[in-house]
């Protein structure tokens, strides 16, 4: 079964055009992109790679990390990368 969950991100722009991607909730999902293009497939894949280790760790999952409720209405914020011309 699929979850979604909506997670704190800091996205730090870097001096040579790159993206710091970091989380409070989960201090080692920490990432750098090197475009918009590239930091949802990476976040997905390390996020996914975090909850795994923590749970064949047994280590606890912060409780704000509650599945959303795909079901019913919910809310999110969204960034979304547009050029202006």
């Amino acid at each position: 079964m699929k979850n979604s969950y909506k997670l704190p991100l800091l996205y730090v722009p870097k001096p040579d055009g790159k993206w710091q991607v970091s989380c409070p909730v989960f201090t080692e999902l920490t990432f750098e992109a090197d475009g918009w293009h590239e930091i949802n497939p990476l976040l997905k894949k390390e996020f996914e790679r975090i909850l795994k280790n923590r749970v064949e760790s047994n280590l606890p999952i912060p409780d704000v990390m509650k599945p959303i409720n795909t079901s019913e209405p919910f809310m999110i914020e969204l960034l979304i990368p547009i050029r202006r011309t």
